[in-house]
């Protein structure tokens, strides 16, 4: 079979967008600072190494080597609740999400006053909600839940970095890095149909992959109190492969696909740093 090159949340009807930033696909949990603060000014605070996540140019604000690694729990709560359609109430999930444990490990190392490096291990994308529940109740025995849209999604990734910096001068320094990412996930949409079958699975997705992006930064500094940092990281259109069944309403049955599409987005920051006393 060809592959499927279709982003996996466009296969049922409108799994678009929309459901999947509301499923929190995006992660801020980069480093404990960083939650701290709400990640605010982190391109370019650089009080520790975790700014590698953020701008790779800010390395050449280090003079020593810095090390810095942790573990964020993120203890998630999803209820889902009250689901009407056309006035038809099919009820509700109490817990629709897990508790998350997200690695990060960050390390720079300055060559000279010129040039520095750092490696890092970290996380930008993933997400975990199951609505399975609601997909297995009829109302009045004779209409479905909206399939469509319920089930599970579990996505996971880890970004590897390599990245390294060069200071032109006082004043200016810029960086780049590679990103090796690997990504695993699952995806499953259907339910209880009223029909002789009984259910029906639209989407059944098992799946992993690794893909490479990459990230530059700049960084100008005013002077020791005031700074600007910028970076734009290129995110993959990733594609993973595995056990990948998709419903195929003319065959009435389902079509296995060698691998899918995932696009994942670009990220662009611009932050700044005044200490102001």
């Amino acid at each position: 079979m060809k592959p499927f090159n279709k982003t996996i949340l466009a296969v049922a009807v409108t799994l678009a967008s929309s459901q999947t930033m509301a499923a929190g696909f995006l992660l801020n949990a980069q480093s404990a600072t960083g939650v701290g603060r709400a990640f605010a000014g982190d391109a370019v605070i650089a009080d520790n190494a975790s700014v590698l996540a953020r701008n790779p140019a800010a390395m050449a604000l280090f003079d020593k080597k810095q090390l810095s690694m942790g573990l964020n729990y993120a203890d998630v709560e999803v209820t889902v609740s009250d689901v009407y359609i056309n006035e038809i109430d099919y009820g509700g999930v109490d817990d629709a999400a897990d508790a998350k444990i997200i690695p990060n490990f960050y390390y720079v190392s300055p060559v000279n006053d010129k040039f520095a490096y750092g490696v890092a291990l970290f996380s930008n994308f993933g997400t975990g909600t199951d609505t399975t529940d609601l997909s297995t109740q009829l109302v009045d025995g004779t209409l479905p839940a909206p399939l469509d849209l319920l089930g599970k999604t579990e996505v996971t990734t880890l970004n590897f970095n390599l990245s390294a910096s060069y200071r032109f001068n006082d004043h200016f320094s810029v960086g780049a890095g590679l990103d090796m990412i690997y990504g695993e996930g699952t995806l499953t949409r259907g339910g209880t149909v009223p029909t002789q079958a009984g259910s029906i699975e639209l989407v059944d997705v098992d799946a992993d992959g690794v893909a490479f992006g990459g990230i530059i930064g700049a960084v100008y500094e005013i002077n020791a109190d005031h700074r600007f940092g910028m970076s734009y990281r290129f995110s993959p259109d990733f594609k993973a492969s595995g056990d990948i069944n998709i419903y195929n309403s003319q065959a009435q049955a389902a079509v296995a696909f060698d691998e899918i599409n995932i696009p994942l987005p670009d990220i662009f920051q611009v932050a700044g740093f005044h200490q102001l006393t």
